[in-house]
């Protein structure tokens, strides 16, 4: 059975801590839904300094998504595991789900980049949407290239952000930042779904994105 691991945001890690966690949960449980009906096995985590936050967005998950939970609490999300614990396992994916704050935006190193970059590498399916393809960022391919240098990528656009920044009162500049690390820098209009595939990586622009990121990282799974 493939496995997956989904990377959760630490929402109040980041700004100034009044972000609520799990602002975006389309973000997480579309995908969730997706890859277990696929008949995945699909893991939680958060970087350790975020594991506080990582666990309140499971708590709206369970509140705001009780399908999830059908029979009881579904066995992938009974504990949200520390980043840490996991980076030795063997996943065949890895997501990100970038809700309000991705890890690295709380002015801390990335706990991921060593698992991403190895997972990578060794063509593991990797998905990000919205403000998870931020995680990207600190990531350097075997060759010492940034993971998304002439990538085709997409992420939270400018005037995606800039319209949401006002509740949410995070700027990444992310499609800045990604432009600045050599990537092909794809985005359509302020909220419309969209999704770019390039080899192994499958990132989406936005939070209706998710669903289409989550079967497309599915379609790689299983031409596998």
């Amino acid at each position: 059975m493939k496995q997956i691991l989904i990377v959760l945001a630490p929402g109040g890690a980041a700004g100034d801590g009044e972000i609520p966690s799990g602002k975006w949960l389309d973000e997480l449980t579309i995908p969730y839904h997706r890859f277990r009906e696929a008949g995945y096995s699909v893991f939680a985590a958060a970087p350790g300094f975020a594991a506080r936050s990582g666990a309140r967005i499971l708590e709206a998950m369970r509140a705001n998504a009780p399908d999830l939970f059908r029979g009881g609490c579904d066995p992938g999300l009974a504990h949200l595991f520390r980043l840490e614990e996991v980076a030795h396992w063997h996943f065949d994916a890895l997501y990100y789900a970038g809700d309000h704050a991705p890890e690295h935006t709380a002015g801390k190193p990335s706990c991921s980049a060593g698992l991403l970059a190895e997972m990578f590498d060794a063509g593991k399916v990797i998905g990000a949407v919205s403000h998870g393809p931020s995680a990207l960022l600190e990531c350097v391919r075997c060759d010492g290239q940034p993971l998304v240098f002439r990538r085709n990528v997409t992420g939270l656009s400018n005037a995606e952000e800039e319209e949401a920044a006002a509740e949410s009162k995070v700027r990444l500049g992310l499609e800045d930042r990604l432009r600045e690390a050599g990537a092909n820098y794809l985005c359509k209009g302020i909220w419309v779904p969209h999704t770019v595939v390039d080899g192994n990586l499958v990132t989406g622009q936005n939070p209706g994105s998710a669903g289409d990121v989550a079967d497309a990282m599915v379609r790689q799974l299983e031409s596998s």
